[in-house]
């Protein structure tokens, strides 16, 4: 089956993200299998620790790069650091939180990396 083109350009927004967040740990956050699949109506990524992978919903084909990134973020949190969802860091909440920046965004990641990881620049 082939990939649309919007498909296609929301896996590479998400693949991208999935670097930024190796070189932000400094390549400590593993490789990872990205896939774009039909989600239920309110998930817009899922984290499978067991296969190594994320799922994105490909309903977000036309949303902006920082929700995005937000996402993706949030869903290599759960995946590699083992993050809960929390209400206390605006990365891990469970719904959307549009008031997050891309620098906030990277804050939180690498603050909750630090917690898992040791240091993290």
């Amino acid at each position: 089956m082939a990939i649309s083109p919007a498909l296609f350009a929301l896996r590479r927004k998400v693949i991208e993200n999935l670097y930024e967040a190796r070189r932000l740990t400094n390549d400590r956050v593993p490789y990872i299998k990205v896939r774009i699949v039909e989600t239920e109506p309110n998930v817009a990524g899922q984290a499978f620790l067991a296969k190594n992978e994320i799922h994105i919903s490909n309903r977000m084909e036309n949303w902006s790069d920082l929700k995005i990134k937000h996402i993706v973020f949030h869903e290599l949190a759960h995946q590699y650091l083992g993050a809960e969802h929390s209400k206390k860091k605006d990365l891990m909440n469970p719904t959307y939180q549009p008031q997050l920046t891309s620098e906030k965004i990277e804050k939180d990641f690498r603050s909750l990396a630090s917690k898992k990881l040791g240091n993290v620049i």
